[in-house]
């Protein structure tokens, strides 16, 4: 599975969470490995799109429309 569609997963399955979500909860969703999910959650972070909590949850940050699309595209 490609880096982008790891990481697009990741997204939907946080957003669809109101609370967040630990990496842990995110890889069950997904049916990955933990790694992948982290490595994916980490892309995401790196790109403004979610927020970590260590230790806590990771959430979906409010963020420009235009700027989900650009980061999806690439």
């Amino acid at each position: 599975m490609s880096p982008n569609c790891m990481a697009e997963r990741a997204w939907r399955a946080l957003r669809k969470s109101p609370k967040g979500m630990t990496a842990r909860q995110v890889a069950e969703r997904m049916d990955v490995p933990i790694m992948m999910a982290s490595n994916a959650l980490q892309r995401l972070a790196r790109e403004g799109l979610v927020l970590v909590l260590p230790r806590k949850a990771i959430l979906v940050t409010d963020t420009d429309p235009r700027k989900q699309l650009l980061v999806l595209e690439v």
